[in-house]
């Protein structure tokens, strides 16, 4: 399953003593809601909002690596895969 969300937050935890000042950042991403339409009411958004119209996707990162890796009404696609339980 393919997913589409729209990041609506980015806060970043502050640390004096942490890699590049930063402990955390808060990322927060709602589906996708399309702004135009084509003339036939087609959008790459509509169809993603016609089965996912609403929800919120929360999550702390603390990999310095991912920290500028996301931005504030950046769009992304978020793949799901069954993965086993144990």
């Amino acid at each position: 399953m393919r997913a589409k969300f729209i990041v609506t937050k980015v806060a970043k935890n502050t640390c004096s003593t942490c890699e590049q000042g930063i402990s955390s950042i808060e990322l927060e991403m709602k589906p996708v809601c399309p702004s135009t339409f084509g003339p036939k009411g087609e959008h790459e958004d509509n169809d993603f909002h016609r089965w996912s119209p609403s929800g919120e996707f929360k999550l702390m990162i603390t990999n310095p690596a991912l920290y500028d890796k996301f931005v504030e009404g950046q769009a992304y696609y978020m793949d799901f895969t069954l993965a086993e339980s144990k």
